[in-house]
């Protein structure tokens, strides 16, 4: 048997070895791969953050900042009477409070999580537009096309709503997001229903305002009429959502590269620990080879039949 027939039978022995070190690599591969992709997705998500706000929305009002002693921010609520007073500044053609908030939608047996938010009455202010049905109102509801595919709803379907509190409501309508922005609600309610679901009594999260004129025009009346709350424009609040959004990607995406930097090492450290195991195996059974007489072109000298004399030797 010669050397290289010798070293294509280890071959053979081993293809369990090289086989799992072929799958380790694979698995390697595709962990990087799915990093990059994941990463990806998140850089989409915050192209597309700041949208949750219709295209009249010229001006947003919210509390002043304050810092908790964690350092965290909260913003106190805005009185509902207050959204009369903002309403009648100057140049502002349309007011209307807004409270955000997740809740838990229960269907037929299935649950699914959403964000609510508030349905203007100003088709400008709001991200949505009616496909189906009519607006909501009361405890009618109106879901995004999304929800509804999920859990197969259609109009005049009974739902429950699982917020700050539990409510019975109806699928009034169907929507449609003018936007995908991951901040976009799944589920419209009146003012009324949002407010006692995701808000406080009396109080919203924030105001929604509409107006003629430039942005900076329009903030600077609200604000000289309402010093007591914080005004922005919709560029300043879009931008201050992306912000938020890209630090959040930012901590995301350094755990992502960390999953995809210990795959990359465990891959290489199953096929270098397994490609020396191999070499040290093969160099001793290689070393008992040649101890025994074995050449790299024959395994040994019993091995070649002996050539029986010539004629001339044997005179």
């Amino acid at each position: 048997m010669t050397f290289n027939a010798l070293l294509t039978a280890a071959l053979r022995f081993q293809r369990r070895h090289i086989l799992g070190r072929t799958i380790a690599v694979a698995a390697g591969l595709v962990m990087v791969v799915a990093v990059f992709e994941l990463q990806g997705a998140l850089d989409r998500g915050v192209a597309t953050a700041p949208a949750d706000l219709g295209p009249g929305t010229s001006v947003v009002v919210r509390g002043a900042a304050a810092f908790s002693n964690f350092g965290e921010v909260q913003r106190p609520g805005i009185p509902v009477d207050a959204i009369a007073t903002i309403a009648a500044s100057g140049g502002v053609t349309r007011a209307e409070g807004d409270d955000h908030g997740a809740v838990g939608v229960l269907h037929e047996g299935r649950r699914a999580g959403a964000t609510l938010g508030t349905w203007f009455e100003d088709d400008g202010l709001r991200p949505a537009t009616l496909v189906a049905g009519d607006a909501p109102a009361d405890l009618g509801v109106g879901v995004s096309t999304d929800l509804a595919d999920d859990l197969g709803l259609s109009v005049g379907d009974p739902i429950e709503l699982v917020g700050r509190a539990r409510a019975d409501a109806t699928v009034t309508s169907i929507v449609q997001n003018r936007s995908s922005g991951s901040a976009v609600p799944d589920v419209y309610a009146s003012l009324l229903t949002a407010n006692a679901l995701v808000g406080r009594d009396g109080v919203v999260g924030q105001v929604v305002v509409a107006g003629t004129g430039t942005e900076d025009q329009v903030a600077s009346a609200v604000f000289v009429a309402n010093p007591d709350f914080e005004t922005l424009t919709k560029a300043k609040f879009d931008a201050e959502r992306t912000d938020a959004e890209h630090d959040r990607a930012v901590g995301t995406r350094k755990l992502l590269t960390l999953f995809a930097g210990i795959a990359v090492a465990v891959t290489g450290l199953i096929v270098v620990s397994g490609t020396a195991a191999a070499v040290v195996r093969r160099t001793g059974e290689l070393a008992t080879l040649r101890t025994a007489g074995a050449t790299p072109d024959r395994s040994g000298p019993s091995c070649s039949p002996k050539r029986p004399p010539s004629a001339s030797s044997a005179g």
